[in-house]
């Protein structure tokens, strides 16, 4: 069976810059680090072809996100667009992406108004159809979903570069369909909860999503997320749920409060349309 490799190359920038932002590396060494580290996953899993995805601005989810939670006074992946605009971030990304389209051409892609889950998604699509066994290496837990017999999430340890051993930025852990709930735990630090696929996003709705700025319902803490995935362990919350099946599941079935309820569904719907496994905007397709 061909075996192929999907980056998300956003993160790989991420990580990096953060370790030349420290002082710790300069831009050139921690470029060497990063393609190294690239080969290494190429060599060690036995990869016949690599695809890289790489994020463009979104308008389009940001003013979705801003409709949304108008009232909320926020904004989408905020915190995320104070780091991209540090000088390091942006010459490394510049670099980086030049190197990129030097190697492997064809390869790289980037789209107005996509991100690089959805054409991590597009690109998994194409490979199944190949028949292929998929590697997709990233930080973004919101591919999670995407893992079956033939699909596995490579996640890097998030803020690498804080450890003592920068020989560690190298790292990554294999989630499969066997490790499933030990990958929510280690990617969401969900030791408090019960995790299973089937209520990872209700857990997600009710607790936020501190890394695209979605805030948790008010008052939802841990133990209380706890009790309500114990009392109910046959609940499913899955991606393209019809809104009204929904609200009556929180209401009627969860006996959720209607503020409660209305904030869950707005996480959901960002959430959703996050995710890669939505229907909701036209999908990409190679």
């Amino acid at each position: 069976m061909k075996k192929t490799l999907i980056i998300d190359s956003s993160h790989l920038i991420y990580r990096y810059s953060g370790v030349v932002e420290k002082g710790l590396w300069d831009i050139d060494y921690a470029l060497n680090k990063l393609f190294k580290s690239i080969k290494k996953i190429q060599d060690t899993l036995k990869i016949d072809e690599t695809f890289f995805a790489i994020d463009s601005p979104v308008p389009s989810k940001k003013e979705f996100f801003l409709d949304l939670y108008e009232e909320d006074n926020t904004g989408y992946k905020k915190k995320r667009e104070n780091r991209e605009k540090s000088d390091v971030f942006y010459e490394l990304r510049e670099r980086f992406e030049k190197t990129l389209v030097d190697k492997y051409k064809e390869n790289v892609f980037k789209v107005p108004d996509y991100e690089a889950d959805d054409i991590v998604y597009a690109l998994l699509q194409k490979s199944k159809k190949e028949g292929n066994q998929t590697f997709i290496a990233c930080n973004d837990a919101d591919l999670l979903p995407l893992v079956n017999n033939n699909t596995v999430l490579l996640y890097w340890k998030q803020n690498a570069y804080s450890y003592p051993d920068l020989e560690k930025i190298d790292k990554y852990l294999i989630f499969d369909t066997e490790y499933f709930t030990d990958a929510c735990k280690t990617i969401y630090s969900l030791n408090k909860y019960d995790v299973t696929e089937d209520n990872l996003l209700l857990v997600k709705m009710l607790r936020g999503d501190p890394s695209d700025d979605i805030q948790g319902v008010k008052g939802w803490t841990p133990t209380k997320v706890k009790n309500i995935l114990t009392s109910n362990p046959d609940l499913k919350i899955k991606y393209n749920m019809d809104l009204k099946d929904l609200e009556n599941i929180l209401e009627n079935e969860l006996a959720f409060s209607k503020e409660d309820t209305k904030q869950a569904l707005k996480n959901y719907q960002m959430m959703d349309l996050n995710s890669s496994l939505n229907n909701r905007r036209k999908p990409l397709k190679y």
